[in-house]
């Protein structure tokens, strides 16, 4: 089980460093689009949020060719609900485990708030340039990425992103 995890991990970071190498980093690319050529203008127009389009194409190709699908559904930061926002659980009928990915649009007294709920569950703060990042603790982490980090959210200013882990919010394509 732990070199499944490991080698998903690795596909997933591979996944993001061949987008980045392509665009310029990791979410730059346009969501939904078919290749990972460059684009002088990656979001030049808003695109609704998928399951597909939140992560890099290489990403989806990689899930896919292993058979697995997407389940969207709401985003929840505790038990706020992100009234925007987008939560994929990837996953396969024959895989032990799936993988996370969501984002949306949240106001600061609610990113506020939730932080507040996490945090009082036994999660944990990192400040960091990028954002303020709520993780896990210790004690709730069931599939750490090689540094540890087990579910994280990345509040910036006017979003949240979430994944099963902090390196897994690399994947998640910026806001457009």
């Amino acid at each position: 089980m732990i070199r499944r995890r490991s080698a998903a991990v690795a596909l997933l970071l591979a996944a993001g460093m061949l987008l980045a190498g392509c665009t310029g980093g990791p979410g730059q690319e346009h969501p939904g689009a078919a290749s990972a050529a460059a684009s002088s203008t990656p979001h030049a127009t808003a695109v609704a949020l998928t399951c597909e389009g939140m992560i890099p194409a290489a990403t989806v190709k990689a899930f896919t060719a292993a058979g697995w699908t997407a389940e969207p559904g709401p985003l929840y930061v505790g038990d706020i609900r992100v009234a925007k926002g987008l939560q994929c659980t990837w996953g396969g009928q024959s895989s032990e485990r799936a993988e996370v990915f969501g984002r949306g649009p949240i106001d600061a007294a609610t990113a506020k708030e939730a932080e507040k709920q996490l945090l009082s569950q036994g999660w944990r703060r990192i400040d960091a340039p990028e954002g303020v990042y709520i993780t896990a603790g210790k004690d709730m982490i069931l599939n750490p990425d090689d540094e540890g980090f087990g579910m994280t959210y990345l509040f910036t200013d006017g979003w949240v992103k979430v994944a099963s882990t902090k390196q897994g919010i690399l994947l998640i394509a910026d806001p457009s």
